[in-house]
């Protein structure tokens, strides 16, 4: 016989039932919100880490290009000591540059440029390397004058060219003069393999564009785009600042996420761009999963709501079975182990969630009740914050800011916090605490590497750059004024031939720490390529007071070196010096005019300094 069910009436669950429905729903609706809110603090935050990973990926890949194309230069140098002769002697040339070829398949062909006659022999095959028409005498005269290694252009491949080439020209000194200007045509593959390298994602595109915007390296197809324009946009983005990212959409409509940075030494901007939906995808499929997990939630909250609306009239134990499971799930994910949670009442802790004890290092009774002060390091920026973040809160209920707190141990961490009121008035708030110290770290770390020479440690140009703006701008409002000293090392070439590029290296590095001991903590010394270093001496009251420092520096870099295999070497050097304000206030005129004194110093015999508004 059949167990027969007692049933509900209908009337008593309509009274019963959905009060308790709109109980739960009640409990459940603002834990939602809560959950949605923290999640959109999260999917944020990992877009803001994305984003910045890419822009770290180009600055990687922009100095890996730099420290390529120097390693490029420092072989043509290399190459061109061993051409020692005349141009006209084509048979020579010809041996000698068989054999270099051989040694770099990089090299598609060498030439050499007599800087006077601007007569040109190229190796075989002739056709691997542009003719007259790109090597113009302006280009050779400009190498010849500046004394520098230069991107003369890229060439994409044509009838005249079989392949495409980037062409590299350096002078060729001998005895302080230039011989020749060699010219290397560069297969564009090795800039290209820089990428594959660096492990980009193959599905990303990565492009090296020369100073004109044209591609001289690309990841993916390269041999057909090479020497090609770059896209408007890009150009533009370009123009506008040395590095960024942006959004565009290409041919077929497919949105593009670009990032790109111009390199300050060569010109040169490396871009890569990530169609959107790789780095919205994952975001997305997290906010779809949390969207599928709230409707199931509140659908199985309004279920079990109903259930027990009809239960209620047998048992009260159910219903409160059931409020303490929800109970449950909200501590679950209160206490989860991505963001911390700490709800604050006249900024005071009343109360905070497990990833704040278990990241800041405190217990819980060290924490309830206790003034936030207490998570800052100083009072200073305890009360710049709280004074800002209340004001926020006041017109728009919400504040958001990125702030180190201190742990126990002392030790601090950074913090992406999210605030928000809690009522109708400002007492209490909830705030949402986001880990970053990671990103922090790995910004500063590339920060470092785009300041500094990696050889010396030493600021590099774009350092000096910004002293020397820095030093004018503090010596206009108090009257001070400031010296540019421009330094060569005499004798440094002779050591790079004689004993190698490693003792070379050990000689500008103990050089670089004469110098700066000889200089005050508030002076700044760079290195600004090769043997040349810029030096500015700031607030020195009287000429003397320069003289006495440049004496210094002189002897300190003529001082004899121990080199690592046991050799002692000695090199010294030639200083021009200008002076701010008698010679302007524009950084580019007074590191010229201490570069033009530097060569006038050499012309007296060297190892000595020469200021820029003596006779000539």
């Amino acid at each position: 016989m059949a167990r027969r069910v007692a049933s509900v009436p209908r009337k008593a669950f309509g009274a019963t039932g959905w009060s308790l429905a709109l109980v739960v729903f009640a409990a459940i609706a603002p834990l939602v919100a809560f959950a949605a809110f923290a999640s959109w603090t999260v999917v944020q935050q990992k877009q803001s880490d994305a984003q910045a990973e890419l822009v770290g990926l180009a600055r990687a890949i922009r100095v890996a290009v730099d420290r390529e194309l120097k390693g490029q230069f420092s072989s043509m140098q290399v190459a061109g000591t061993e051409l020692r002769f005349n141009v006209a002697d084509n048979q020579r040339f010809a041996l000698h540059a068989k054999r270099i070829l051989a040694d770099k398949p990089e090299w598609a062909s060498l030439a050499l440029i007599d800087p006077v006659t601007k007569a040109i022999v190229f190796s075989e095959p002739a056709l691997h390397i542009p003719g007259q028409q790109t090597i113009s005498p302006q280009t050779v005269e400009t190498a010849v004058q500046t004394r520098e290694p230069a991107i003369a252009g890229v060439f994409p491949q044509g009838k005249v060219i079989p392949e495409p080439l980037i062409l590299l020209m350096a002078p060729v000194m001998e005895q302080d003069q230039v011989r020749y200007v060699i010219g290397v045509a560069l297969r564009p593959a090795v800039i290209s393999a820089i990428f594959t390298e660096q492990k980009m994602v193959p599905t990303w595109t990565g492009a090296v564009l020369d100073r004109d915007m044209r591609i001289a390296g690309r990841s993916r197809a390269p041999e057909k785009l090479i020497g090609m324009s770059a896209s408007p946009t890009l150009i533009e983005q370009v123009q506008q600042g040395y590095k960024g990212m942006f959004l565009s959409r290409t041919a077929d409509g497919e949105v593009v996420s670009t990032a790109y940075e111009r390199s300050a030494t060569t010109g040169w901007t490396v871009a890569i761009g990530i169609p959107q939906h790789e780095l919205d995808g994952p975001i997305q499929s997290s906010l779809l999963r949390f969207a599928g997990v709230a409707l199931l939630l509140v659908s199985s909250s309004l279920a079990m709501a109903y259930v027990l609306g009809r239960r209620v009239i047998r048992s009260r134990n159910a219903y409160e079975a059931a409020l303490q499971a929800i109970t449950q799930e909200q501590e679950i994910m209160l206490n989860n182990d991505m963001v911390g949670i700490i709800k604050l009442a006249d900024r005071k802790i009343l109360w905070h969630n497990k990833w704040v004890t278990r990241n800041l290092g405190y217990s819980d009774a060290e924490l309830d009740g206790q003034s936030v002060r207490m998570l800052y390091p100083d009072s200073e920026s305890y009360a710049d914050i709280g004074e800002r973040a209340y004001v926020a809160l006041d017109s728009r209920n919400t504040f958001r800011f990125q702030a180190q707190l201190r742990r126990k141990d002392g030790s601090v961490l950074w913090l992406d916090i999210s605030g928000s009121l809690l009522g109708d008035n400002l007492r209490e708030s909830l705030w949402i605490l986001v880990d970053i110290t990671q990103a922090k770290n790995n910004e500063q770390t590339l920060e470092a590497v785009a300041q500094h020479d990696e050889l010396t440690q030493l600021p590099n140009r774009r350092m000096l750059q910004e002293g020397l703006q820095t030093a004018i701008a503090t010596a206009r409002r108090t009257g001070g004024q400031i010296a540019i000293c421009y330094l060569d090392l005499d004798g440094f070439k002779a050591v790079n031939d004689q004993y190698g590029h490693t003792a070379g290296d050990q000689v500008l590095r103990v050089c670089a720490q004469r110098m700066t001991e000889c200089v005050r903590a508030s002076d700044l010394v760079t290195r600004v390529g090769g043997d040349e270093f810029v030096l500015l001496l700031c607030e020195y009251g009287t000429d003397p007071d320069y003289a006495t420092v440049l004496e210094r520096l002189l002897a300190a870099v003529r001082r004899p070196i121990l080199i690592e295999d046991g050799h002692t070497v000695v090199v010294k050097a030639s200083i021009g010096v200008s002076f701010y304000p008698q010679h302007g206030d524009q950084v580019d005129t007074l590191v010229a005019l201490a570069d033009e004194a530097m060569y006038e110093a050499k012309t007296r015999g060297k190892d000595c300094y020469v200021l820029c508004e003596e006779p000539r």
